[in-house]
């Protein structure tokens, strides 16, 4: 943001120090009333050659900055999809070491004759890996599926309760893993952040259900109310809330992915508590696509 005011303020200084010159130009080729007419055309020519050079600059100034805010947002967009595959590598390992120790844990009791217990056992491994990823409703996208496993490992941690319930069939939505994991591994970490500090129950839902020719995903948390000063830019660039602990980058690129794939993406947040995300998403064929742009709404 600092950065675009510089640039901002610097493009208007040449484009205003180019009117001047230009004005000086001109008027010194106007004869003045009762004087012969002067006309210093030397003068003129290096006041208006100096104008277009300083506006020159200042269309210069404007292209810089524009490629550089669009390789910057490249950058930011293949930075994150890195970090959630390293989250995702992550979830992975600690699965796989925890799996060491169970079979351990199962052998151990097959050996000692407990049946029973070893069959109690793998009931109870079974329920945890159904919890860290495995849904049959994201079967075409397992990489969302490791994702969600590491994303709600991370919110058990921190006592947060996550769940995620798949009404949608995704057979038909034509939208690259990478892009999708990106838009909704934003929300989720939108979601855990809001949730660590909070003092009532924490809890995070992942919905994905049917809406006609879309198909929508809702991340819905169960913390205090976003103040209406704070809805208003939370899908600008670099705005955010963590005192310099964020880069602002998060929500500002999952509206940019929903929008480049014919979508929208708006937030509903109650004082009665519970805040909600909703992205929705074309699915193939749909004639009806249209590009949204990131909707705010609070209810009393």
């Amino acid at each position: 943001m600092e950065a675009r005011r510089r640039a901002i303020s610097l493009v208007l200084a040449l484009l205003g120090l180019s009117t001047v010159l230009t004005g000086i130009a001109l008027l010194a080729l106007v004869p003045r009333a009762g004087q012969p007419a002067r006309r210093p055309a030397w003068i003129c020519v290096w006041l208006t050659a100096a104008g277009f050079v300083l506006m020159s600059c200042a269309m210069l100034v404007l292209w810089s900055y524009a490629r550089g805010s669009a390789r910057e947002s490249v950058d930011s967009l293949k930075s994150m999809q890195v970090e959630n595959t390293e989250e995702v590598v992550t979830n992975l390992r600690v699965q796989r070491h925890g799996f060491v120790n169970h079979l351990q844990v199962i052998y151990g009791l097959l050996q000692l004759g407990k049946i029973q217990k070893a069959q109690d056992y793998i009931l109870s491994v079974s329920s945890d890996v159904l919890m860290g990823g495995a849904w049959p409703g994201l079967a075409r996208y397992p990489e969302l599926g490791a994702l969600l496993g590491a994303k709600f490992m991370l919110a058990q941690a921190k006592g947060i309760d996550a769940s995620c319930e798949v009404s949608a069939n995704l057979d038909l939505l034509p939208v690259p893993p990478f892009k999708l994991a990106t838009i909704l591994g934003n929300l989720l970490d939108n979601a855990i952040d809001a949730l660590t500090e909070y003092d009532g129950a924490k809890s995070i839902r992942l919905l994905v259900r049917e809406a006609g020719g879309f198909v929508d995903f809702e991340v819905w948390d169960s913390g205090g109310p976003i103040p209406r000063e704070v809805l208003t830019h939370l899908f600008q660039k670099g705005f955010t809330t963590k005192d310099g602990k964020g880069s602002g980058l998060g929500l500002f690129t999952s509206r940019h992915l929903a929008e480049e794939l014919g979508g929208t993406i708006k937030v509903r947040t109650s004082t009665r508590g519970g805040n909600s995300f909703l992205v929705r998403l074309p699915r193939a064929g749909n004639a009806a696509t249209k590009r949204g742009t990131g909707a705010c709404s609070s209810t009393m």
